[in-house]
């Protein structure tokens, strides 16, 4: 018997078991079954109908596809019986709604088809015990007779089950029940929902966030070309993560004029130890909109040929900076500047070429405070400080988690098919300033990255992987502990490989329900569940409706959650 045909069978043995135990308790001598079994019945019945309950709804959620309404479908039910999968689209409608839990699933209504053959079994009046052992619930429900829809009986029922029994098949139901819930509730947040088309704020910030990942692409282009092979053996790049929020900002007036873009790095010499100074500044470098053809001929810039960083003044500064210079080594220049406490004003042009003008004020730079620049704690290291009672480190608030963990999401969705994520982002690989933990408000996190790549390339699998480890990093941030830690709390096996981690963020979630709020359960779930709508067969970064499936589903509740002043 196929899975689809078991729940054909349980759905129709319910109602003839409830039939037959409600026929035994009129029929039945009432002053010894009022004190044997009245209560056990009732909750046994109790149980058969949660059962039948679940099972139809979860059938109609199937079959909303196919536009019928729920009477119709109950109906539809109660005539077809045990024929109703033989309808392939019924059938292909239960596969799809439950998607990989599909196996989970029948498997939990088989384990439900046991528990009512063996309440049959104890029932003498339905069928013949040759009968009942030959075919089993198939038999009993194509032999009992009908009338006006309601069953008949034609001897007297009789329902003898001790009592330790009778509690047990109550527990066994009753668990089988729990599992059915849980399932479904999992189907449902599985369901790809196609991003509504009234959503504009939703297609302006994914199209704004799509445009940063542009620029994000020339950026690193544009470092790699200033990094002179005679200078450091390595240098090293620290970009760190913005929300870009204010795009998702509704009450913003619309204007052709595009939002000014702009990233945050240090960059310094390998190894940082060495080269402290380098990091006492960060650099804002900002991207300009408009062409620079006009800065060419001053430059004397040879198109075919870019193997340097271009040092271009913006139009913006023409009249009143000093004439734009052109420098090879990026690193050197920002070492001058340094040093001669020169602020650096600094651009990206559409050709990924970096632009700078000096001035005389070091102050137009963004400082770092006094400390040890180069001393720095991965997200996991702070989620183990965080664990430990006797540590002095604040500890982050809700607000502040729902911060963090909008700004990662915002972040990974900016910056995914470029090489600053040749991998996908885990608590591992987003840094903070260990100084930054001093103070009650939330660092700001960020990545870093080598110059010249070890011969990296962007992973063809980051759109799925980085979802599934965005999602584990939520769960990290929520309940401040790493997963591992709770793998090996929870004695699970875990590694780097994709189906480990899947399965053990998946036990986790499922322990989340009670002590994490609804709105941040769901977008974990999809993340790590990888539902979102997509156009092509499978999630790709390429895909712009898959993009902004995560926009809709993910950022926007992060968004909406979190404080405007931590966004």
């Amino acid at each position: 018997m196929s899975g689809l045909e078991v729940i054909g069978v349980v759905l129709g043995a319910i109602p003839l078991i409830i039939s037959a135990l409600d026929s035994y308790k009129v029929t039945s001598q009432r002053i010894k079954f009022m004190m044997k079994k009245e209560l056990l019945l009732n909750q046994l019945i109790e149980s058969l109908e949660e059962q039948k309950f679940f099972l139809q709804t979860d059938i109609c959620l199937a079959l909303k596809v196919t536009h019928l309404e729920e009477k119709q479908i109950i109906t539809l039910i109660d005539e077809q019986g045990l024929n109703l999968f033989q309808n392939p689209e019924v059938a292909d409608a239960l596969r799809e709604y439950l998607g990989e839990g599909f196996i989970l699933y029948t498997n939990a209504v088989a384990r439900c088809q046991h528990i009512l053959s063996d309440i049959v079994a104890n029932i003498s009046g339905l069928v013949s015990t040759l009968q009942w052992e030959k075919n089993g619930l198939p038999t009993v429900l194509q032999t009992q007779p009908r009338k006006n829809g309601k069953f008949e009986f034609t001897k007297r029922i009789k329902f003898s089950v001790r009592k330790e029994d009778l509690q047990r098949q109550i527990q066994d139901l009753d668990a089988s029940t729990k599992t059915l819930s849980r399932l479904r509730d999992h189907s449902i947040a599985r369901q790809n929902i196609t991003v509504q088309p009234r959503s504009k704020t939703i297609t302006k910030y994914t199209s704004a966030l799509n445009i940063v990942q542009n620029y994000a692409q020339h950026l690193y282009s544009a470092i790699s070309c200033g990094c002179i092979a005679g200078c450091h053996p390595e240098h090293e790049a620290r970009l760190f993560l913005q929300t870009r929020s204010s795009e998702m900002d509704k009450k913003h007036p619309s204007s052709l004029k595009k939002t000014a873009v702009s990233f945050i790095l240090t960059f310094s010499p390998r190894p940082i130890s060495l080269h402290p100074s380098f990091l006492h500044n960060k650099y804002e470098v900002k991207v300009l909109e408009e062409d620079l053809d006009h800065f060419e001929d001053g430059l004397k810039i040879d198109r075919a040929s870019q193997t340097t960083v271009q040092i271009n003044l913006p139009s913006t500064l023409r009249t009143s900076s000093p004439s734009p210079r052109q420098i090879e080594d990026l690193c050197q220049s920002l070492h001058r500047a340094y040093e001669n406490r020169q602020s650096l004003d600094l651009y990206l042009s559409r050709c990924a070429k970096l632009c700078y003008c000096s001035g005389s004020n070091p102050g137009l730079n963004i400082n770092i405070k006094d400390g040890v620049p180069y001393d720095t704690l991965t997200l996991r290291d702070i989620l183990l400080i965080m664990q430990d009672s006797k540590s002095t480190t604040p500890k982050w608030t809700i607000n502040q988690q729902i911060a963090l963990s909008f700004n990662i999401t915002s972040s990974i969705m900016q910056l995914h098919s470029t090489p600053w994520l040749t991998s996908p982002l885990t608590s591992s690989s987003i840094l903070f300033m260990c100084d930054s933990l001093k103070f009650a408000n939330i660092p700001q996190p960020f990545i870093v990255r080598e110059f010249p790549t070890q011969n990296r390339t962007t992973s063809r699998r980051t759109a799925k992987a980085s979802l599934l480890e965005l999602g584990i990093m939520l769960l990290e941030i929520w309940h401040m502990k790493p997963i591992d830690d709770y793998a090996s709390e929870r004695d699970l096996q875990t590694n780097d490989s994709y189906g480990t981690r899947y399965e053990v963020a998946r036990h986790w979630l499922s322990f989340s329900d009670d002590n994490m709020l609804p709105f941040y359960l769901e977008l974990v779930t999809r993340c790590i569940e990888c539902t979102f709508a997509t156009t092509a067969a499978t999630p790709d970064w390429g895909d712009f409706t898959f993009r902004m499936s995560v926009c809709e589903h993910v950022l926007k509740p992060l968004w909406e959650n979190c404080p405007q002043k931590l966004r």
